[in-house]
This record gives structure tokens, sequence and C-alpha cells, in this order.
């Protein structure tokens, strides 16, 4: 795993853990051109998720529509996933 999957976790881990400031730190300084378009996309994701945790609710939408201008057939596929049936 290179330097940019690990901005990836780096992100991933601490909103899951609530640490909302420390993801947006990483988020903001990760060089993520060299990857994929799938996880340019999941790190944006991530970092919409981050800015919900701080209430910053323009920035969460604006990280969850690039997300979606990277590649909106994974961000609609995964919306889809996590509603409840």
């Amino acid at each position: 795993m290179g330097p940019d999957n690990g901005a990836l976790y780096e992100v991933a881990v601490p909103v899951e853990l609530g640490d909302a400031g420390h993801a947006l730190r990483v988020g903001a300084a990760a060089d993520i051109s060299s990857l994929s378009s799938e996880r340019r996309a999941r790190l944006h994701v991530n970092l919409a998720r981050a800015h919900a945790q701080r209430r910053q609710v323009d920035e969460a939408v604006a990280a969850l529509l690039e997300a979606e201008s990277i590649t909106s057939e994974q961000i609609h596929n995964q919306a889809g996933k996590s509603r409840p049936r």
C-alpha cells in the first residue's frame, strides 16, 4: 500500500472513531491524483461524513457532489446499500 492509499485509511478510521478534525486535516493534505476514481470518490464520501460530524452541512454537500462528479454510479450504488429496508 502506497502513501496515497494510506491517506484513505487515515481519513476513514478517524471518521469512524468520531475524530472529524484529524480526518479533515489529512484529507486536505492528501495528494490523491494517482488513485483510481473509486478510491478518490470514497475519500470524498468520508470527508463528507467528517464535515457532517462537525455540522458543516455546506462542506458535506460539496464533498458528496465532488464524489458524485468523480463516479456517480458508485455513489448511487453505495447510497442504495445503506438505506434501511
